[in-house]
């Protein structure tokens, strides 16, 4: 009684803040999608397990309470049977629990517990009253993988004490390592399943052979056992701030007498009296389906029903999460008076409205540049070229990598030079200056680039015509001495032809014109434009 009353104390001086900060008007409910903090996954309100971490009753959920957060959990259990171990007998059991949740960091939670149970059985000779306490350590990482979904794993370590809370024993304890995964598949649901393994010595504790009585009393196992659980938890919103959270689970150990293994199906309900992360009560039934306490049992049998009740105070509660968590909307009208339906959850909406004068601004005239990159010799699509021009802030523009292709953005137009630049692994590059288009032209520009493993070329082109009437000179002959090249006209007087990178004379002749020299420098990608007016022989 004497440490119940503590407990107790300690629960009233830890509402007291808490009821102040959840009518804090500063403190205002918001939708995941417009808190700025927003979690990564699962960011509904999920209560606590009977650890004092996030979860429905023994089954923990993968979702953590926010960083920072510190809770106390005062917890309690009763359950009164009769012919559990011999005709006529009567069992009554009760526990208290407290247990303080620090979470350090982003999605860590370690707890510390300490249990006091007591139990009177008069299958006992003579009648007696066993009080025990176990001192518990915890701890729970979680990790969401979306909103949506959720995994995670813990440890929890238990020392078990003998009569009276003595005869602490270091060979005698209880390690349990589980994996918990959660799915929120609707916004008021969640499921969460758990399965460990526990590694059980608490047989070890006493060194002389006890009765099934004594089993049952001090939570004695003779073997390990697999630990599975499946919770379903709810939560709906009850006016602005409060919410409620029926919940149903399913938990098991299974060990290697099945027939003696515990498992339990669990009803209850959790109730946010001021929205979440500041109190919650709860309270629910246990219902044996397996392992109920027997006379032969070799596990540490359960009572057939019990009757449970915690309460969970955040003593230092994030002030940006919400206070009551978010509802699920498709409307305004679901939601509570001063909130809107955001990406599906109801939240405050602040909006400021200010009258500005929008001055209409014509945009500025621009031009676009179209083209292609292919390989010189093959005249195949360069995939990998890059284009790039002068002038103009950004990133190299990638052609298309199947056509060649590109077009770049809108280039400011207007008067002056514009160059351009192609270039690709492997290749020389090669530029061209152009002049700026006017407001809304599309310029072509294709480009060919040479293979490095080459020798450099560049190409020549234009036209011969006679300088007295403009004709076409047709067979015509551009010729480079050095190089022994001859370029001819067609009947159009135009010439092209691929010329070896370098300076040259040329001469340029036809039947009845005068021959003409001239001087050219080719570089490698180059195109130079040879027009020429010829004058005839006297």
């Amino acid at each position: 009684m004497r440490s119940s009353s503590i407990v107790l104390a300690l629960a009233l001086l830890s509402l007291q803040p808490l009821s102040a900060a959840a009518q804090d008007p500063a403190v205002s409910v918001t939708a995941p999608a417009a808190t700025g903090k927003t979690d990564v996954g699962l960011s509904w309100p999920v209560g606590t397990s009977a650890a004092g971490t996030r979860g429905s009753h023994r089954v923990e959920a993968a979702v953590a309470h926010p960083a920072g957060d510190i809770l106390l959990s005062i917890s309690g259990h009763y359950a009164l049977a009769s012919d559990l171990f011999a005709n006529g007998d009567t069992d009554e059991r009760h526990g208290q629990h407290l247990t303080v949740v620090v979470v350090p960091i982003d999605n860590l939670e370690i707890w510390l517990r300490q249990s006091t149970v007591s139990n009177r059985n008069d299958a006992f000779e003579p009648n007696t009253t066993q009080n025990l306490g176990d001192p518990t350590i915890g701890l729970k990482y979680s990790f969401p993988l979306s909103h949506q979904l959720g995994v995670g794993g813990g440890l929890v370590f238990t020392a078990p004490t003998s009569a009276k809370g003595t005869g602490l024993n270091a060979s005698a304890f209880v390690l349990t390592a589980y994996a918990a995964a959660s799915y929120v598949p609707i916004s008021w649901l969640n499921l969460s399943l758990n399965a460990g393994y526990r590694l059980d010595n608490s047989d070890k504790i006493f060194k002389r052979e006890i009765l099934p009585v004594q089993r049952f009393t001090a939570g004695i196992n003779q073997s390990n056992a697999i630990v599975a659980g499946l919770g379903v938890d709810t939560f709906f919103r009850v006016g602005e701030t409060m919410g409620l959270g029926p919940f149903a689970e399913f938990a098991a150990d299974i060990a290697s007498e099945v027939g003696d293994s515990p498992m339990r199906a669990t009803l209850g309900a959790k109730w946010f009296p001021f929205g979440e992360n500041a109190v919650e009560l709860k309270v629910g039934g246990d219902f044996g389906v397996g392992g109920v306490a027997k006379a032969n049992s070799t596990m540490a049998g359960i009572p057939p029903w019990e009757l449970f009740g915690q309460v969970v105070a955040h003593l230092n509660p994030p002030r940006e999460v919400a206070t009551g968590g978010p509802a699920a909307c498709t409307i305004d009208s679901q939601c509570a008076t001063g909130q809107a339906c955001v990406d599906g959850w109801c939240g405050t909406v602040k909006e400021v409205v200010k009258e500005v004068e929008k001055e209409v601004i014509k945009p500025a005239p621009m031009f676009t540049i179209t083209g292609g990159v292919f390989d010189q010799t093959s005249g195949d699509p360069i995939s990998n070229a890059t284009v790039t021009f002068s002038g103009v802030s950004g990133s190299a523009l990638a052609v298309d990598y199947k056509t060649g292709n590109f077009s770049s953005w809108p280039l400011p137009a207007g008067e002056g030079l514009i160059k351009v630049v192609a270039a690709a692994p492997g290749y020389r590059p090669s530029e061209q200056t152009v002049p700026k288009g006017a407001d809304g032209e599309v310029k072509n520009l294709p480009f060919k680039l040479q293979s490095l493993g080459e020798a450099a070329t560049g190409e020549i082109k234009g036209s011969l015509k006679d300088a007295r009437n403009g004709k076409p000179i047709a067979k015509g002959q551009i010729f480079i001495p050095i190089l022994n090249q001859k370029i001819e006209s067609d009947e159009e007087g135009k010439f092209t032809a691929t010329v070896k990178a370098g300076r040259y004379q040329v001469l340029i002749s036809g039947k009845k014109y005068v021959t003409q020299k001239k001087e050219i420098e080719i570089r490698a990608g180059d195109v130079v434009i040879l027009n020429v007016d010829m004058a005839p022989k006297r």
